[in-house]
């Protein structure tokens, strides 16, 4: 493997860090983007926004998209991509099927969350209960905002240069991410945007599109089984 595909390789596995929030045998190299300001103290009062929010997250059962991560720098410019499509259905099942820059898979059935990469022919395993509050959780687990989260809401812009009010959620616990920023599209009760910042000041934006709400879901997409030859590492 030569040296730009190291890069990029790092790059991509920071991503798969950041958003699943967990150290051990995904860890990889701190780097990015400076830790976000302090939140204002006056976090939490009622908003029509995070309302929304809950109302989709109440009756979301089911939720699949194309997704197109993306690593922010510090100084606020665009870094390592990733793409792929995400299948997601409660209570904790998901696949992130990444397709470019390399072909991976993070394969949760509830119970085990396996991290394949086939041209390493290797695939992390690990507890579901570890990741159980990590961003990659957020739309197979649900759950009422007020348990979980404070937050605020501030104004982003999107890339049609349009602007739309992000939930910013900050953990009630002390947990394995700073703030986990969500916005719903404009015109439906669906998130378009998440973005994930860590206790590094690592972030990551995954913007969503081709959303398809509550529509049947083949059920073996949450379950994995390693290929014959694939090293299988504990996480």
């Amino acid at each position: 493997m030569g040296p730009g595909l190291r890069l990029r390789r790092r790059g991509a596995r920071a991503l798969l860090v950041v958003f699943l929030a967990a150290g051990g045998a995904f860890a990889a190299p701190a780097g990015g983007a400076s830790p976000p300001e302090a939140p204002p103290a006056a976090l939490s009062k009622p908003h029509p926004e995070v309302d929304r929010l809950q109302r989709f997250l109440n009756k979301l059962e089911r939720f699949e998209a194309d997704f197109h991560q993306v690593q922010l720098t510090a100084s606020g410019g665009e870094g390592p991509r990733s793409e792929g499509r995400l299948y997601a259905a409660k209570p904790g099942r998901f696949l992130w099927d990444y397709r470019t820059p390399f072909a991976q898979q993070i394969v949760s059935n509830g119970t085990t969350v396996w991290y394949y990469e086939p041209d390493l022919r290797q695939v992390t395993r690990t507890g579901a209960e570890k990741i159980k509050d990590a961003p990659a959780m957020f739309l197979a687990q649900g759950g009422k905002i007020p348990d979980m989260f404070r937050w605020e809401v501030t104004q982003e812009r999107m890339s049609d240069q349009s602007t739309l009010p992000m939930v910013r959620l900050i953990p009630l616990k002390e947990g394995n991410f700073q703030q986990l920023g969500v916005i719903l599209d404009a015109k439906r009760d669906a998130v378009v945007r998440m973005e994930v910042v860590d206790h590094l000041g690592q972030r990551i934006r995954i913007d969503f599109s081709a959303i398809r709400i509550n529509d049947p879901l083949d059920e073996q997409k949450f379950h994995f089984t390693p290929p014959p030859g694939v090293d299988v590492v504990e996480g």
